[in-house]
């Protein structure tokens, strides 16, 4: 990848994830707001085919809505040992994705959850996939969950974790957090040079953090050595 072409695009995001339960499960109007109630359209750049307006109806809408909202209890049962609710709030998402033909990336991402939650990772994995998919232009939170699903579930080698990074920062724009996260991995496997790359980035964009002064230090001195 070209470091100095992604700094010169490179677009620090701080930003909270929505997060329902221990698995990261996302629902919130504000993900969803480019349904737009007045006009019933969708226009917002994370459908499929961006150029194309999309109508739906207000019900439309509100059924989404409560798709996602019903499912939510439905996850926390399934965390406190209830498989069968967990399936349950599956298929609710799959509902919620078939109102929007398929071309919403939210219940994908929220079904990956649910399987990585099971231990199912093939089907998590093919879930974050169908997310990104649709997302043309790709989904930082899509690809930090399957970033997770690699390197702490899967334990794929370093190459395989390092290629998924890189595929983020290639795809996204808007990559402020994969950075950080990709900066302190080459840091932990002993990249020092690359991480000290990208630590450069994330202090050029914030010149006062005290942090990535601190680990460049560290990364410069282990350099020297």
């Amino acid at each position: 990848m070209n470091i100095q072409k992604n700094k010169s695009i490179f677009v620090i995001i701080i930003c909270l994830l929505v997060l329902i339960g221990a698995g990261y499960i996302t629902y919130s109007k504000g993900y969803f707001n480019y349904w737009q109630k007045e006009t019933g359209n969708v226009t917002n750049q994370d459908q499929k085919n961006p150029d194309e307006e999309i109508k739906f109806t207000d019900e439309e809408v509100k059924q989404y809505e409560q798709y996602l909202k019903d499912a939510s209890p439905l996850i926390l049962a399934g965390d406190n040992g209830n498989k069968e609710s967990y399936l349950k709030a599956i298929e609710l998402y799959e509902k919620a994705a078939a109102i929007g033909n398929n071309n919403v990336w939210i219940p994908f991402l929220n079904i990956g959850n649910i399987y990585k939650k099971m231990g199912e990772y093939d089907k998590a994995e093919e879930a974050y996939n169908k997310a990104l998919e649709i997302s043309k232009y790709g989904s930082e939170t899509v690809y930090l969950q399957k970033i997770d699903l690699y390197q702490y579930y899967l334990k794929k080698s370093n190459e395989d974790v390092i290629k998924i990074y890189e595929e983020a920062l290639s795809t996204l724009v808007e990559n402020g957090n994969i950075v950080v996260r990709y900066s302190g991995f080459l840091r932990d496997i002993g990249e020092n040079e690359k991480a000290l790359e990208y630590y450069k980035i994330l202090l050029d964009r914030f010149p006062e953090n005290e942090l990535y002064k601190e680990e460049i230090a560290k990364l410069e001195a282990k350099i020297q050595k």
